[in-house]
């Protein structure tokens, strides 16, 4: 660990939000995914794992074996023999416990993941936090779009903070194909546009409510209260090993507590759970997470998760549980799904 500086000294205090064009460009191939079908072909196993409890660190995880082994050691034959997914690693969580941790031989453990994809997993997170701290309401609140959001000599236009966390708004991915203060105006509580750029406004409005960097907020708020100690964070990228990015899917799974103390605001996770069944929300994107449903064993199961190059991680509120693939993911997110159905989440399940 020596060879990572101090967080305030890796941590750039004049952190800038990610830009328009990279969240817009980088992220918005994501809902042409969940048009893909599943890849359901794996090669049969000639790996014989068995079940190894994960090994403690002083990382702040709790260490169990509240896994059945059976689909656990099917679960690492698969990512240990398949060569068709591009999987190096899987570790599984419930209730805050680290139960599962494997990777391929060669495959480092602290690996730093990419967020460059999927900052706004991070935003939405913070502003999970921060609305625990708002005493105003943050679903209340309106937030004044910027300015390359506006017609030429166009008047300004506000939009409910909630409608951008929600995607409710394409405010800022259109506006030259609308009348921004006509939609500003109007009702579209129902409507579902997919724009990236919606939380670059986020993170710029946390920004000016907390009066300093996000990056600084982010250290104080979500890393330190859950011993995320490893990341590097700089205007281009935001890096994190395995182990540590599966802590942001757990917190969501425990309802926002991390070792019993709350970190999110109490009904963060509650919006998102609100939607969990309902049909018309699957396959959208709120709250920093895309949604889907899965059959196993008779059973649907909402999921909540979130994709780059090299990782998918992937909550199930039901059984309180975080899921996290790593490797080289080329595919769609619905390809890694029959996996998720077959063997990670019944690995979970039946205890």
């Amino acid at each position: 660990m020596n060879q990572f500086p101090k967080k305030k000294e890796r941590i750039n205090a004049g952190f800038l939000c990610v830009s328009f064009l990279s969240l817009f460009f980088s992220c918005s191939s994501e809902p042409q995914q969940e048009n893909s079908q599943p890849s359901t072909s794996f090669f049969s196993s000639s790996v014989e794992y068995l079940y190894k409890v994960p090994k403690p660190q002083s990382d702040g995880w709790e260490i169990g074996s509240d896994v059945e082994e059976q689909k656990a050691e099917e679960l690492v034959n698969k990512l240990l023999s398949d060569t068709t997914l591009g999987l190096s690693g899987v570790l599984l969580s419930k209730k805050g416990t680290l139960i599962l941790e494997e990777y391929k031989p060669g495959w480092v453990a602290d690996t730093l993941l990419s967020l460059q994809e999927n900052e706004m997993l991070l935003i939405a997170t913070l502003a999970g936090i921060y609305q625990k701290q708002d005493a105003g309401g943050l679903m209340s609140r309106m937030v004044t779009l910027p300015n390359y959001a506006f017609k030429k000599n166009g008047p300004p236009a506000t939009v409910g903070l909630h409608q951008l966390l929600k995607m409710e708004s394409d405010l800022l991915c259109r506006p030259q194909q609308q009348v921004i203060k006509e939609i500003a105006e109007q009702n579209i509580s129902q409507g579902f546009y997919y724009c990236p750029a919606n939380y670059e406004v986020v993170a710029e409005w946390l920004e000016s409510q907390t009066e300093e960097p996000l990056s600084f907020f982010a250290e104080e708020n979500l890393f330190e209260p859950l011993e995320i100690d490893r990341y590097e964070w700089d205007d281009l990228d935001k890096k994190m090993p395995p182990r540590d990015l599966l802590k942001i899917a757990s917190l969501h799974a425990q309802n926002g507590q991390w070792h019993q103390n709350r970190i999110l605001a109490d009904n963060w996770v509650l919006q998102l759970k609100s939607r969990a069944y309902n049909k018309s929300s699957q396959g959208q994107f709120a709250w920093g997470w895309w949604q889907h449903l899965l059959l196993v064993n008779g059973r649907q199961y909402a999921i909540f998760y979130s994709k780059g190059k090299n990782y998918l991680v992937a909550f199930v509120p039901d059984l309180d549980a975080g899921i996290l693939l790593t490797g080289n993911l080329s595919r769609p997110a619905t390809d890694y799904f029959s996996l998720l159905k077959d063997l990670a989440i019944p690995a979970i399940e039946n205890k």
